[in-house]
């Protein structure tokens, strides 16, 4: 059955002093500040209003979900967090398990209020048996919202349902539960934030709401004929959080990209929701025909989602990439990627380690300091982006206090003028045993886009709501050529996203300590030739690249055999499943984006079969190899690092490489 989406704007009235902790450092003598957004409205965390819904639930009842009561989804997280422990990568109920179905942005307040410092009140604690003030206990808060004064916070909530009766009654719901609600925010057995409702009751808490009906209908005008690749802008109303690790195990520190299989698999979860899919569905064509974007979930596995990188809206094209072929000698911006051999060994001082430009050792970015990396990033044009940190606890329902040990922190980013630009495309090549006409490709490909139009995509830790508008055709320049150097006609490859090349389990020797340089470019160059058929041979002193070990999540869930011969491919999904699980957790092991290769054409005769080749990975980036497709599987089922997920993603002959070494790309920053 298909399902309707419900999107509610939603209104609380708080009387002051309103405090709603921010974690940012307030003015001097402020010992805490309220939170605010950029443009200086107040904020009420939608998962402070959530929380407080599912206790007012509890308490008189209503629940329109109730296999969602907080006792049956903290005893399911307390199982999976007890089977992590004990090395497993997934539990059953965990992936069977929707969040909440009920997702609440921030709400803001209507009015600007006093910045911080402008406004506050200071408090203190009276010694029980003296009556007098405790010695250091003066406390002085910011106090935007004055005693008596009224303050109206608006924000949204969006779920889906079977019609709108079933929508009706989840919002009578919500507006019951609100109205149970004494106050919100911190200080509240002192009278903060006490809630005085609305004018009238019930409904007249929805100030506006939305019915989206998802239809094919609409799908079919969103892209024009025949285009496989588009640029596309995501842009977010909630700020957003796409963990790149976790810091001392309670910091969640948001990364500035969005990979392309967290995209992936926002889109993957609202076509589930959208046909009423259970979570754990492996395959979306169980959908069926009914569906409105069906087209789509028969091919999802086509639709490539590459990396997404912070871009100002008014700028065009791709967002550019570090290439870590760059270096700063002498206050100058570098290229080393295509130094000829002889004019490096001019450079090189072996005594110094080092690279000399003008006397000046050359600093590659790992060794770049804060004003040589703000001026090369100023020079290629990266967004800065602002962050927020967020704290947050657990709470105990019956005693009504922070949970022990339960503190956490979200490093968000804050999404005000910026869009993220990623690109997708449509695989179009054939498949073995697979036939598909070209217009249910091409359906799918424009149902994709519709979908990431909708509006209603949730994207990392705190769901943050976001739309995908395409921007702009990036299909990959047909009139690619090689570049005539002394070194030969030579592709210089930039990875836009990570890439799996070499073989964890051949990087080390008996001993478990890593191979030699030489080994290791040997390792290297049985890449190159095996994806490239041999028509392409790497030039190792003209490789710039970072390795990166993914643990974590990643490295739980998509794991590896340590015995070669096991191959994945060759075995149902359920059985593959089954296996991974029971493999040991090893890293793995991934080359960084921004790395540089620089591949020469084995002989004039093989130029233009080259040509095609590099072109055909500029379309779709580079392929597994066979040693990541038999450990891992070749679809995202058991394996995230494929390209459909952005990963090989590149860049050809980018145009710093096109020019000569002693033209110095840009003036930098020098040392401080």
């Amino acid at each position: 059955m298909n399902l309707i989406g419900i999107d509610a704007t939603l209104e609380l009235i708080l009387r002051g002093p309103v405090l709603v902790h921010s974690s940012a450092i307030g003015p001097w003598g402020v010992d805490a500040v309220a939170l605010r957004d950029p443009a200086g409205h107040l904020i009420v965390p939608g998962d402070a209003v959530k929380g407080k819904i599912r206790e007012a639930w509890d308490q008189i009842g209503g629940n329109p979900f109730p296999e969602h009561t907080r006792a049956v989804d903290m005893a399911t997280f307390r199982d999976g967090e007890n089977a992590a422990s004990r090395e497993k990568s997934h539990v059953q109920n965990l992936e069977a398990f929707h969040p909440f179905p009920l997702f609440f942005s921030d709400f803001c307040s209507v009015a600007v209020w006093p910045p911080p410092g402008r406004q506050t009140v200071s408090q203190t604690a009276l010694d029980a048996d003296t009556g007098t003030a405790q010695t250091g206990s003066l406390r002085t808060y910011d106090c935007p919202v004055l005693p008596g004064q009224l303050a109206r916070f608006r924000g949204g909530v969006r779920f889906f349902c079977s019609d709108e009766d079933a929508a009706k009654t989840v919002l009578d719901q919500i507006c019951a539960a609100l109205a149970w609600v004494i106050s919100f925010g911190s200080q509240k057995s002192v009278g903060y934030g006490r809630n005085v409702g609305t004018q009238g009751q019930g409904d007249a808490r929805v100030i506006e709401q939305t019915v989206t009906r998802f239809s094919a209908a609409a799908a079919g005008a969103q892209a024009s004929a025949s285009v496989r690749t588009v640029l596309v802008d995501f842009s977010f109303c909630d700020p957003l959080c796409v963990p790149s690790g976790v810091v001392n195990g309670n910091i969640f520190e948001s990364r500035d990209e969005i990979p392309g299989e967290t995209l992936r698999g926002a889109v993957a979860e609202l076509l589930k929701q959208i046909g009423g899919l259970p979570r754990d569905c492996l395959d979306l064509a169980q959908a069926g025909d009914d569906h409105p974007f069906a087209a789509l979930c028969r091919h999802f596995s086509r639709i490539r989602f590459t990396t997404a990188r912070p871009a100002r809206p008014e700028t065009a094209g791709p967002v550019p990439v570090l290439p870590r072929s760059w270096a700063v000698a002498a206050k100058r911006l570098f290229d080393f990627a295509l130094v000829e051999p002889q004019r490096a060994d001019e450079l090189f001082d072996g005594e110094a380690a080092a690279f000399l430009c003008d006397g000046e050792a050359a600093a590659f970015c790992h060794d770049w300091k804060d004003e040589q990396r703000r001026d090369v990033h100023r020079y290629l044009g990266t967004v800065s982006l602002r962050r927020e940190l967020r704290v947050r606890t657990a709470v105990e329902t019956g005693r009504r206090r922070a949970k022990t040990h339960s503190l956490f922190a979200y490093r968000l980013l804050r999404p005000e003028g910026v869009v993220w630009r990623g690109r997708i495309s449509l695989d179009d090549r054939p498949r073995a045993g697979e036939s598909v006409s070209e217009a249910d490709l091409q359906a799918a490909f424009d149902q994709c886009q519709a979908v990431l139009a909708s509006g209603w995509l949730s994207v990392g830790k705190t769901r943050a709501r976001g739309r995908g508008e395409s921007a702009a055709d990036a299909s990959p320049n047909v009139a690619l050529a090689p570049l005539r150097t002394s070194l030969g006609a030579v592709f210089v490859v930039t990875l836009r996203g990570p890439a799996l090349m070499l073989d964890p389990r051949d990087c080390l020797d008996q001993g478990g300590s890593l191979k030699s340089p030489a080994e290791i470019d040997d390792l290297y160059a049985a890449y190159w030739a095996e994806v490239s058929d041999g028509l392409l041979a790497e030039l190792p002193r003209h490789r710039f690249t970072q390795e990166a070990l993914v643990g974590g999540f990643q490295a739980r869930r998509y794991r590896y055999c340590l015995d070669k011969s096991v191959d994945l491919r060759s075995k149902p999904l359920a059985e593959r499943l089954r296996l991974q699980k029971s493999f040991p957790y090893n890293p793995t092991l991934i080359v960084e984006a921004g790395s540089v290769f620089v591949l020469g054409v084995c002989g004039p005769a093989r130029e233009a079969a080259a040509t095609a080749r590099v072109a055909q990975w500029l379309a779709h980036g580079l392929p597994l190899p066979d040693w990541a497709a038999r450990a891992y599987g070749d679809t995202h089922h058991t394996n995230i690092f494929i390209p459909a997920n952005g990963f090989g993603e590149i860049d050809v002959n980018l145009p710093c490489h096109d020019s000569a070494f002693e033209s110095p790309l840009a003036a930098v920053g020098g040392r401080s």
